[in-house]
């Protein structure tokens, strides 16, 4: 006999208030990919405004959860950015979420230092890669992230930079326009290209909106301005 079939819930309209994040949380997560691995829950970033209850789907089997998945947006979006919540004890079930799902937006897997060293995160982030894949997406980019601590000091100031505040919008969007301009960076060539979305000024504004989600208004952000210019070089991308 076969196994019973899932069934999809979408926690807002679905599920009475307080029980969402229960029934997310009941999934068992060895926490080695994903943001389960740097120390962060659903629950507390759903109460951050991360996440909205409409945007987190979960598959369930005999009122057991075997997958989940959860769309992130900023304050402001009327769609998804990204799903970058996405596990499951079963596969397949996996595989019908997201092909059932309405929801349309690329997959951000946040994979620890050395991830691939190690065979049992390696095996839960390839996993999710498979059944991303088989729900029909295709690998577009891995991304290398940096991070600067207190310990590793701030280096002199050579003097070749000038921060000043630029309150005018359009010389910001300008700056962007600019600097996208043969870019290698995956996301950028694919807006340019009509991927998603359409051409030079699409990716520029995107940038801009980005800005304002995470800083503020575009002219409370310091404007870095080479004197003399130097070459700028775009983050190191590996396109899967």
């Amino acid at each position: 006999m076969g196994q019973p079939a899932e069934r999809l819930l979408q926690l807002g309209p679905d599920l009475h208030p307080g029980a969402e994040e229960a029934l997310l949380e009941s999934l068992p997560d060895p926490g080695l990919v994903g943001f389960a691995a740097f120390g962060d829950t659903y629950s507390a970033m759903a109460a951050a405004g991360e996440y909205r209850p409409a945007w987190t789907w979960v598959a369930l089997r005999d009122g057991v959860v075997v997958a989940r998945a959860a769309w992130w947006a900023g304050p402001k979006d009327d769609k998804p950015v990204a799903l970058d919540w996405f596990d499951f004890t079963d596969a397949s079930a996996a595989v019908q979420l997201l092909r059932a799902s309405p929801l349309q937006a690329e997959y951000s897997l946040k994979l620890p230092p050395g991830w691939r060293d190690v065979p049992a995160v390696r095996e839960q982030a390839q996993t999710r890669i498979d059944a991303a894949v088989a729900a029909g997406m295709s690998p577009l980019v891995e991304r290398f992230r940096y991070r600067w601590t207190p310990d590793c000091g701030v280096p002199a100031r050579p003097g070749r930079l000038e921060f000043r505040p630029e309150p005018d919008d359009a010389a910001i969007l300008d700056v962007f326009r600019r600097i996208h301009q043969g870019s290698l960076d995956a996301h950028v060539r694919r807006t340019v290209a009509g991927g998603w979305g359409g051409g030079g000024e699409a990716v520029a504004a995107e940038h801009v909106e980005v800005v304002v989600l995470e800083r503020g208004q575009p002219g409370d952000v310091l404007t870095g301005l080479a004197l003399p210019a130097v070459p700028m070089f775009p983050e190191a991308a590996v396109r899967g």
